[in-house]
Formats: structure tokens, C-alpha cells, sequence
């Protein structure tokens, strides 16, 4: 069992917990923000690092959305209640064809890849082109250095390594939001990653 499928019982009631609950509330809202600019209904959405599914909560009901996590326990956390088709799987090697979602979002996972240019290498990959990708990033600060202690490596980027990270695999910013713990941004896809 990983520490993720650990992590999971607990993970939604953490996320109630203040200080917790007032930053998910900022980044959440921020999400909403970046979202509602996009006509994402009759859409296909794929949600990499679903988690316990609180971000598919986000997204349009009359989307058509598959939701993916590295940890059993996770996914068994998400379907309660969500219409998503889920999947277990590794973010770097997703179950789909190239260009399957109009819409990609990965919430709160690039700061856990070790490869970070595999990483969104492989979500341009599926993502349609033109399309969009709504990532979250944590920046190197105070509060983002004390999550070292909850068990997982952390890959903190500075918003400089970011776009350098970003201009890397060929994907160009449009629209970007802070909170205390993530930086929020929508990414257009503008050419499939065939390689």
C-alpha cells in the first residue's frame, strides 16, 4: 500500500481543517475564475491526480470527464457520488489517444513529478490541439517547504523555472492566478505532441 493509498482516509477531512479549508477555498475559486471563461459544456475533460475528486466537483456537469490516479484508495475515495469514468494510472503514461480532451487539469500534482518536462510533455500529448490545460504549480516558499514533512518529495518550481519549464516543451501561458500555496494557470495547446 502506498503512502497515497494512506493518505487517503484521511485526505478530504484534512482539507476541512482550517488553515486548509481558507486556502482550497482560495484556489478553488481561482480555478472557477480560470475555468469560467471557456465554453467547456458537451466537452471531454480528463482530471490527472484526481485525488479524492474534490476538483471534479469544478467542473460542468454536462462535460464529459475521466478522472485518473496513481492510488486505488484515491479513486475509490473520488467515485462516491461523481459522474467521471475513472482510472488508475501513472501520469506520465496515460491510457489515451493522442489529442482525446479539449480540456486537461492537474490540480495539485506537478510538484510530485520528479520529471516535470515528461510530465506535461505527456499531457500536451493528450491534449487536443488547439485545446486547454489548467495545471496548478507550488512555488518555492515558506508554507510550501513546511509540506516536506507530510511524507512526499516535493518539486517546488519559482514562477522564473516555471515559464522556463513551460517555453521547454513548447506550451505557451494565457492566464494565470496565485494563492498562498499554488500558482493557477491555463496553458493553450497549440500543436499535439506526436513524439
Amino acid at each position: 500500500m502506498s503512502l497515497w493509498d494512506l493518505q487517503a482516509r484521511v485526505y478530504v477531512y484534512r482539507s476541512k481543517l482550517f488553515p486548509f479549508n481558507t486556502i482550497l477555498r482560495k484556489e478553488s475559486a481561482n480555478i472557477s475564475a480560470l475555468l469560467a471563461g471557456l465554453q467547456l459544456d458537451g466537452l471531454r475533460i480528463l482530471d490527472v491526480g484526481t485525488g479524492t475528486g474534490e476538483s471534479l466537483d469544478l467542473l460542468p456537469k454536462q462535460a464529459v470527464v475521466f478522472a485518473v490516479d496513481l492510488s486505488r484508495e484515491m479513486v475509490k475515495r473520488a467515485r462516491a457520488g461523481r459522474r467521471a469514468r475513472f482510472l488508475v494510472a501513472h501520469a506520465l503514461s496515460l491510457p489515451f489517444r493522442h489529442g482525446a480532451f479539449d480540456l486537461v487539469t492537474a490540480i495539485g500534482l506537478l510538484e510530485y513529478i520528479g520529471d516535470q518536462a515528461a510530465f506535461l510533455r505527456e499531457l500536451s500529448r493528450v491534449t487536443a490541439s488547439p485545446g486547454t490545460i489548467l495545471l496548478t504549480c507550488a512555488p518555492r516558499t515558506l508554507l510550501n517547504l513546511l509540506r516536506f514533512g507530510l511524507g512526499h518529495r516535493l518539486y517546488l518550481l519559482s514562477d522564473a523555472a516555471l515559464r522556463g519549464l513551460l517555453r521547454e516543451v513548447g506550451l505557451q501561458m494565457t492566464a494565470f492566478k496565485k494563492s498562498p500555496l499554488q500558482r493557477q494557470l491555463l496553458i493553450q495547446n497549440r500543436e499535439a505532441n506526436l513524439s
